[in-house]
Order: structure tokens, then sequence, then C-alpha cells
């Protein structure tokens, strides 16, 4: 019998800016990084003969944080990376709520016949992530290996061993950042769950899915997600929530050209959609706005003055580049 223990990798980008980041390859947020630690404390004590992951950054480097304190090396399994969403990769969740609502609904609750232009369908991930699985364990037999891989590789996973159809797999809960699934495979390849989406190594303030409540949903949808509406080249744009105008991000992608970084202007809310958790979203457009663009640096300028703003920023991943005329400069490496 193998015994493979299967690891949501930490909280992404995507993961933060409700943003759909199937193979799409970003980075950790600040949260991910910290949520390695516990993950990485929970395995000190779990023998371990190997270590797996896709080969998506998010989830190598979630996978490091298990097998560098047992001196293992990772080792990169394509057929474990996440569904690849063709046209929708690093579109915002919000943008699919208000233009594609039953698409998307179909894609949370029956993704059997799901398909967008580019993407893979549900059966194909199912089939080599299970292929995969199949293989890894009969490369170990009679060993205990860890395998690093992502949300709906471990949903389709579920369902296969469950016997639960893709129409049904509502059915099957979503599992939280560096949750652990653990699966048995005996010596016919047959699988068995014995442990289901278990996050208990975190503490409630580093949970992503305390933080949110879509999965709870059964459409995987709590109305949350901001839609953005283009404005210059998208170079501006309205943040849209229910219908309404709730804020706008502006960028300058001339100022800063030479150092290859795009500039962060303005990102607004209205007072009545502030602290709600709403504003990260409006970092994550300028984030995929200026990747798409070819830049490396995305910069903001904050009053000194403004330590609400200026903490906000350090929250999210910027990084203090000094102080100028009563400014704060603050640097995102993309």
């Amino acid at each position: 019998m193998t015994t493979l223990y299967i690891v949501r990798h930490a909280e992404s980008e995507g993961n933060l800016y409700r943003r759909f980041y199937g193979s799409y390859d970003g980075k950790l947020s600040v949260n991910g990084r910290k949520q390695l630690d516990f993950l990485r404390e929970r395995f000190l004590s779990i023998p371990l003969d190997a270590v797996y992951s896709s080969d998506l950054t998010r989830a190598y480097q979630t996978a490091l944080a298990i097998s560098e304190p047992k001196g293992l090396t990772v080792i990169r399994e394509p057929g474990l990376r996440e569904f690849h969403l063709g046209d929708w990769e690093d579109s915002s969740v919000g943008e699919k709520e208000e233009l594609e609502a039953e698409l998307l609904r179909e894609f949370t609750v029956s993704p059997a016949t799901w398909r967008v232009p580019n993407s893979e369908t549900f059966p194909d991930v199912q089939n080599r992530a299970v292929a995969a699985i199949k293989a890894i364990a009969a490369k170990h037999p009679g060993q205990s290996v860890a395998v690093a891989t992502h949300g709906m590789v471990i949903r389709a996973l579920q369902a296969y061993i469950l016997n639960v159809d893709a129409d049904n797999i509502g059915t099957v809960r979503y599992v939280d950042n560096t949750s652990v699934t653990v699966i048995d495979a005996d010596e016919n390849g047959n699988l068995t769950q014995t442990l289901a989406g278990d996050s208990s190594h975190l503490p409630t303030e580093l949970s992503t899915f305390a933080r949110q409540t879509w999965w709870k949903e059964k459409n995987g949808t709590d109305r949350k997600n901001i839609y953005f509406k283009p404005i210059d080249d998208g170079r501006k744009a309205e943040a849209i929530l229910h219908g309404e105008i709730c804020g706008s991000v502006t960028l300058d992608m001339d100022n800063y050209a030479a150092d290859n970084a795009a500039w962060l202007v303005s990102l607004s809310l209205k007072p009545e959609y502030r602290n709600s958790g709403l504003g990260v979203q409006l970092i994550g457009y300028g984030v995929s706005y200026s990747r798409r663009h070819g830049r490396d640096k995305l910069r903001a300028i904050v009053s000194e003055r403004d330590n609400s703003s200026v903490g906000f920023f350090v929250r999210h991943g910027f990084e203090r580049k000094g102080e100028d005329g009563g400014a704060v400069k603050l640097e995102y490496e993309l």
C-alpha cells in the first residue's frame, strides 16, 4: 500500500485577487508564504520517501516547504498541473459573474461539458491527474509520498475515488490552501480516500477560506467579486460590483518604462465599499495588466502620512523602496 498526502498549494495571487489562475503561473501571496511555515511544521513528524509537485510555481514552492527539511528533491510532474482554462486564464471571477454567469455556474457545479476556447475539459484533467497519481504510487510501493497540486485537480481526484459523476461535482467540497487529503493506493492501483481537505495545521487568521465564503455556496460564488470595465486601452478601469461602480484603478505605463515598470497611479474605492476586503482585487487588476504588457515591476507612491495605505500595500507584497519629498515609494516584483 502506498500512502499519498495530496496537498493543495499555499494561497496564490489568484486566490487573493479572485482571478482564474489555471495554468497561469502566478506567485504565492504574502499570506501563502506564511501558510507554508505551518505546513512545514505539520510534515516534520510524517515520514516521507518522496515529494512530487505540479510544474507550476505555486505548487512547487509548496512542495519545497515539505521536502527541504527532509533533504528530499521535489520531482515535478506536469500531469498534476491545474486545469488549463484557455481564454479564461487570468480573467477576474467578477467578469465571469457579470458576463458569463451560466457558464461559470456550469464550471463550478457541472463541469462535464464545460469548455471555452483553448481550454482543457474536465475529463481531460481528471484522466491525466488520476494517471499521474497512479504512476507515482506504482513507483513507490509500500512508501509514503507527498504531492503538491491544485484545487480542481484535487476535486477531480476525489470525484474519481468517490465515484461522483462530474455533473454532481457540487457535492465534492472545495479544499483550503495547504489542506491535506490522504489517499491510499493498493498494488492494483485502486485508490481510497482516508482524509479529505484537512487544514487543522493553519491558524484561523491564515486560512484563505476563513476570509472567503464563495466555497460554501452551491454555485461557487458569493457575489463579492469585482468586474473591471477597461477605459483608455485598459490603463484605467472602473471597478463594478453588483452593477454599481464601486471604485477605479489607473495605471501609467510610460513614466517608468525605462525601468520596465508600471506605475499604479491610483487605486480607489467609494467610502461605502472600503474596509470590506475588496481593495486587493484592484491591485490584482494592476498586476495582471502590467504583466500582460511585459513589465516586471509595479510601483506605487503613497504619502508618508497615509499609514493605512502604506500598510495595505506592504501587507500585499509591496516593498518599501525609500522616501522622497514626503512620499513613500513602494514596489511589487512581478
